[in-house]
């Protein structure tokens, strides 16, 4: 048996952990721009809300 698979807490489950917490931080996106959608609807304050919210992620 490899280093790898012997720990539980090692590479691979470190790697398990950084992957879940990927995938519940894009849930958590779509149910955000899902409740932003709802609550704002198609107005020009939500479009120039999602502008500003999304233009420091350029620089990223």
């Amino acid at each position: 048996m490899s280093k790898l698979q012997e720990s539980p807490g090692g590479f691979i489950g470190k790697a398990k952990i950084i992957a879940a917490a990927t995938v519940l931080s894009r849930v958590l996106g779509v149910l955000r721009e899902a409740v932003f959608g709802h609550v704002f609807g198609a107005s020009p304050a939500w479009d120039s809300f999602a502008v500003a919210y999304m233009i420091p992620n350029l620089f990223r």
